[in-house]
């Protein structure tokens, strides 16, 4: 068996691919993969309550350069995974989570 990459970060995809494969790493999340890098960190902001609004505005705008493009049903698909990593309540990141559902994921669908 090949050894799995586990060092690729997401976060250097292209923004075309980034939604092309986000499918993917979010299926790997949920069955439970070992992921080098949380899914939710690429759809969220950082914790609101430790940064400036300047930063949480430039945050939410690469937030629609990078995701924009997905359809309301694939924004509709990204907000039940961010709700299912806030219940998991797994990675403590759900002040963020709940952030970024708010001021922008339930916005696109």
């Amino acid at each position: 068996m090949a050894e799995i990459d586990r060092h690729s970060g997401f976060g250097f995809l292209t923004n075309e691919a980034a939604r092309f494969y986000l499918p993917a790493f979010i299926i790997a999340d949920l069955r439970g993969a070992d992921l080098n890098s949380d899914p939710a960190s690429y759809l969220c902001v950082f914790d609101p309550s430790t940064t400036t609004d300047e930063v949480i505005a430039w945050q939410l705008a690469l937030l629609r350069e990078r995701w924009d493009a997905l359809d309301p049903g694939q924004a509709r698909a990204v907000c039940r995974y961010l709700e299912w990593c806030i219940a998991a309540r797994a990675k403590g990141n759900e002040r963020e989570v709940s952030f970024s559902l708010s001021a922008y994921w339930y916005q696109r669908t």
